[in-house]
Order: C-alpha cells, then structure tokens, then sequence
C-alpha cells in the first residue's frame, strides 16, 4: 500500500486482501492508506460487499477483521467531546471520500478553512493520515458504515 501511494498518491482506491491477519500487518496497511481490508479466503459474495462498499462509502473491514481491530465491542462513549460540531461533520464528509473543495462548498466555507478544520481534527485526534481519521471515527461511532 505504501508504494501504491508513494507512486499514486491518494486517488485509487485500495482493498487489501492478504492471507496475514496479525493484527500490526492490518493497522500498517491501514495507516498507509489502505480504504480496507479483507482475507484471502473471503467469498466472492464477500468480495463484491467490500469492493462496493469502498466504493460507495470508502473504507470497508469484514466483521471479523473489524472485531480484531476495534475489539469485540466499540467504546462508543463521548470521547470525541472535545471535538466542535464543525469538525464532526467534516470527519463525517472526509469519510464518505468528499475532498476538502467539497466540503467546503456543502458548509459554505473556503477549502482553506477545511484544510486548516482537517490539520487540527488530525492532531486533535493523535491520527497522522486519512486512514487513521476514518478508523477513529468507525470505532467511536462518528461514522458509521452502511
């Protein structure tokens, strides 16, 4: 995932799928961009879920996977308390893939402002990329996947 985004950047989407389920080989693909991750041994029904939820939604976790990761229950009280209004909406948008012009244009404020809302939410949250923002927002029911 790292060389895909060294060499690309962030615009394709990327679904990890590895026979490795240790749990530092998930967060690592996690954290260097990957918008989800899947086994080896999924289903093809499985396989188009994860595929079309990215897509659609743009972070996919099987729910075993997800049960690795976040535990067997998500720690769903406020801890996100100290976070304004503004900045849960935006955590919401960068999740749902919008950039930062769109978002800007749905809250009536200039890309810049976003940049500056998005920089803050990052260390607000002691995340250091999208993917780590996206997993935050999942595990304390910000977001939620549909």
């Amino acid at each position: 995932v790292e060389a895909i985004r060294k060499h690309f950047g962030q615009e394709p989407t990327v679904l990890a799928l590895s026979m490795h389920k240790e749990f530092f080989l998930i967060q690592e693909m996690l954290e260097n961009g990957a918008n989800g991750f899947l086994p080896k041994e999924a289903s093809p029904e499985e396989l188009k879920t994860a595929i079309d939820t990215v897509v659609n939604h743009g972070f996919y976790l099987n729910p075993e996977i997800s049960r690795h990761v976040f535990g067997s229950k998500y720690d769903t009280e406020e801890e996100h308390e100290h976070l304004s209004e503004n900045e849960i909406n935006i955590i919401k948008l960068i999740c749902e893939q919008r950039t930062n012009k769109e978002i800007a244009a749905d809250l009536n404020l200039s890309p810049n402002t976003i940049n500056s809302y998005r920089t803050r939410i990052l260390e607000k949250l002691e995340v250091v990329n999208t993917a780590g923002l996206v997993i935050y927002a999942i595990k304390n029911g910000i977001y939620q996947i549909h």
